[in-house]
């Protein structure tokens, strides 16, 4: 149950962004709904609500999940058009009406089976109508309520995602073919919601197999109604048009009740099974309102359709929701990440996070930093006398296509001093991209599809912050009309754009250290850390992730058991010169024994380190231990047979 204080914050939610007086009633039913008489709302939470979609809630959680209810209320009273949806409903109840006389006088010999189709199809158009408006309503008004009111984004979509978690997570068996449409309709529901940001292989099994040659299109309609609709009536024919895609399974769906009456069943019996897809686990229940005397707000429209035909429905089996609770920093997982902890590997540096590795070139390596442990080094541009190899960090191909809302964070050291180079690039060619660049007193970020001079830029100068030969983490936040650039937590730059990440085209490049511009250098300098998240975070969001980070940093560095099971020794099955035994890593103290100094000394010998190798005539095993240890933390023994050739 809401406590006292969370109860006051949804009053104050419901004063600061309702259009009109807002009557807010919070009971203990498992209801939710708004409605608008005489320029006055009316808002109907009940406590049981959540429940009817999960059966537990972190108590953070379930406070999230109420507020994201009342904000998709406040949202529905802003944007919905209730005339229209009124109108709709009434149409429904009469095609009911007329489904029950025609049933009756059917039975009765009074009218041919030919005419009870007609009444029968109007009935199951008018019935399921309601059903895909609403959804696709509801669509709509959330996601113009996180465009216009970001900060109410993170409530809104953990309650969404629950209630599509909840739909996934029900029997899908395309056998059952009873009642099709029913079970057709439950999945447009879910796509024109929230669903078609999910891998959903495994749950929209229906849509695909019945009406496949409809499918894509349907799809395209229900994400279009979502993202690109300005008003009710606008949906409405959106509605109307998936519906027509529909009729194949329409027409069984007559049959059905047609046998049905014949074996002698009510046809009420089958209207409200119909009618109970109203208060179904995947849409917020449709309510019959009174009309509303003041002209709602159109929905604004930023987001660009990005998806491919094959993307939904070939998504994948695996299923990812993210659950965002206010204090629980762990919900925010990346889809990539480079931490460069793992042994190196010419070539290749692993993905953490999934299997999305990335490509080094010649001359980015792995090094020891004492502030970050290891971290890749990019030894910088070719032709500037400093040794470097033009060396750089390759993203997969096509791996931020499409990504229009996300957050881009790294651990950046720059070496590089002046001149032209990019930090951090995503694009195509010189004419298509979005780099950072960080120089010792300047950070820059921008997007353009016009070559520099198009260029639309966030940037931070001055003598303060001063970046030169200096870790910080920097986050780049991307949404479709904005940019923003935080430096260890803090927003230092943002700019409104009218470029999005889909404008950049398909199959982008990405790279560490690599200019776009072939005459630019290379740039040098430390990276660690790389993350993306597929959403944007909000200001307090990266403040707190930060935070979070530099804590796990700080714990890392002293921890026993990872600086023994992260250190190596190179070659140690054929060695044949002098290796390095250091006495600290990350902040943890080592101390070595050899089984044999005479080969391999394990301490300082004639101001010689240890490590010294003495080659005999033949191979030479030895056995090294390490004992890794740090104040307050129990040590860590680990033994290392090496061989001397």
């Amino acid at each position: 149950m809401l406590s006292q204080d969370e109860k006051r914050k949804l009053k104050k939610n419901a004063a600061l962004y309702a259009r009109m007086p807002v009557q807010l009633q919070i009971d203990t039913s498992n209801q939710h709904y708004s409605q608008i008489q005489n320029q006055k709302a009316l808002i109907i939470l009940g406590e049981q609500a959540p429940y009817r979609y999960l059966a537990n809630f972190h108590p953070q959680g379930y406070a999230m999940f109420m507020e994201g209810l009342e904000l998709h209320e406040l949202a529905s009273l802003l944007y919905t058009d209730f005339q229209v949806l009124s109108h709709v409903y009434q149409k429904a109840t009469e095609a009911l009406d007329m489904a029950n006389q025609s049933a009756k006088a059917y039975l009765n010999k009074e009218i041919k089976y030919r005419d009870l189709k007609d009444v029968l199809f109007h009935y199951v158009y008018q019935t399921n109508l309601p059903l895909v408006l609403k959804a696709i309503e509801e669509g709509a008004v959330e996601n113009a309520m996180g465009i216009e009111y970001p900060e109410t984004w993170n409530a809104l979509m953990y309650a969404r995602q629950a209630i599509i978690l909840a739909f996934m997570k029900e029997n899908h068996n395309h056998h059952d073919t009873s009642f099709l449409m029913d079970k057709i309709i439950k999945e447009i529901m879910a796509i024109c919601t929230y669903g078609y940001r999910f891998k959903l292989n495994d749950s929209i099994v229906y849509l695909p197999r019945y009406l496949h040659q409809h499918f894509t299109e349907i799809r395209k309609l229900a994400i279009k109604g979502r993202l690109q609709t300005h008003n009710t009536t606008e949906r409405l024919e959106i509605a109307q048009m998936i519906l027509q895609l529909c009729s194949p399974i329409m027409e069984e769906t007559v049959k059905e009740i047609i046998d049905t009456i014949q074996n002698g069943s009510k046809i009420s019996g089958i209207s409200n099974s119909l009618f109970s897809q109203m208060s179904s686990e995947i849409a917020v229940q449709f309510q019959k309102s009174t009309s509303n005397d003041t002209q709602p707000q159109e929905t604004p429209t930023k987001y660009k359709m990005n998806l491919s035909d094959e993307e939904f429905a070939m998504g994948g089996s695996e299923i990812t929701v993210k659950v965002k609770v206010s204090g629980e920093y762990t919900a925010a997982d990346p889809v990539l990440e480079y931490n460069f902890d793992e042994d190196f590997t010419q070539g290749t540096a692993k993905d953490s996070a999934g299997e999305n590795d990335a490509a080094l070139s010649d001359g980015a390596v792995y090094v020891q930093d004492d502030s970050y442990g290891q971290v890749l080094y990019l030894d910088g541009d070719s032709g500037d006398s400093m040794g470097g190899h033009d060396s750089y960090l390759s993203f997969p191909e096509g791996f931020f296509d499409g990504m229009d809302s996300m957050t881009i964070s790294m651990d950046v050291n720059e070496v590089s001093r002046t001149g032209n180079y990019f930090t951090f690039a995503i694009g195509q060619d010189r004419n298509d991209y979005f780099f950072l660049k960080t120089e010792p007193t300047t950070l820059k970020l921008a997007i353009t599809t016009n070559t520099w001079s198009g260029e639309q830029v966030a940037t931070a100068s001055g003598a303060y912050p001063n970046n030169s030969r200096t870790w910080m983490n920097i986050k780049l936040v991307v949404t479709p009309d904005r940019i923003s650039m935080y430096r260890n937590g803090e927003l230092i730059a943002e700019q409104n754009v009218t470029v999005s990440m889909s404008d950049l085209g398909e199959d982008l490049k990405a790279y560490l250290g690599k200019s776009f511009y072939e005459e630019d250098m290379y740039f040098r300098g430390f990276f660690d850390n790389v993350k993306v998240y597929d959403f944007a975070m909000g200001s307090d969001e990266v403040a707190r992730v930060y935070q979070q980070e530099e804590a796990d940093r700080i714990e890392m560095l002293g921890d026993v058991q990872r600086a023994a099971d992260t250190f190596e020794i190179p070659n140690a099955d054929n060695v044949k010169g002098n290796i390095t035994l250091p006495s600290e890593k990350d902040g943890v103290n080592i101390a070595w024994t050899s089984s044999d100094d005479n080969v391999i000394t394990s301490t300082e010998v004639n101001g010689k380190p240890a490590g010294v190798v003495t080659r005999g005539e033949s191979d030479q095993k030895v056995t090294l231990t390490a004992v890794f240890s740090n104040d307050g933390q129990d040590s860590v023994t680990k033994t290392y047979e090496v061989t001397v050739k």
